[in-house]
């Protein structure tokens, strides 16, 4: 099949560029494209990673500034690790948790000697223009069995809103149009 007839060009460009053009999110198309390491396509030590935590550290320090660094950090660990002996359902309830209600850090005290108890806010839910929309096509996630390259991934400060196989979609469509 030629590249202008390709299920990228037909239908994952088609959806990144609405997904751009019309809700005004950022695209990038990283198959055989995306860099590694802090200045790279996505910011991602390896394919691993299914955290943008570049994306993740810039909303954080924007909804929540005046932090020491730590406090960030901690953050960020917080969200991006689980415990393995917890189920699916229940490490995405965790990550709901800490998506609705912010990222609670351990308390510190500032240069006046006052205690600060943060909750870090990880989406402006008020202001959702204030948060930053990347689709990613082809991104490629490796996991500790299968590794996987869904046509689109969206996400929000660099946190995995949805994932979409497009060709699965597609077909069926087709299928139902075809009587």
């Amino acid at each position: 099949m030629s590249a202008e007839y390709s299920e990228d060009c037909l239908v994952q460009q088609t959806t990144a560029n609405f997904f751009e053009q019309t809700l005004k999110w950022h695209s990038v198309y990283a198959y055989k494209k995306e860099t590694f390491g802090t200045n790279g396509t996505l910011g991602r030590k390896d394919k691993r990673e299914v955290v943008l935590t570049r994306y993740l550290r810039q909303a954080l320090e924007k909804f929540n500034p005046g932090h020491p660094q730590q406090v960030y950090d901690d953050a960020i660990a917080q969200f991006t690790t689980s415990n393995i002996s917890d189920q699916l359902v229940t490490i995405n309830q965790k990550k709901y948790q800490l998506i609705r209600e912010g990222i609670l850090e351990k308390p510190y005290k500032n240069p006046e000697g006052e205690t600060i108890n943060p909750r870090l806010k990880v989406i402006d839910f008020q202001n959702p223009e204030n948060n930053h929309f990347l689709i990613v096509r082809e991104l490629s996630i490796k996991g500790s069995l299968y590794s996987k390259r869904p046509d689109i991934i969206g996400f929000v400060n660099g946190i995995c809103d949805f994932t979409h196989k497009l060709a699965v979609a597609a077909n069926l469509w087709v299928k139902s149009h075809d009587k």
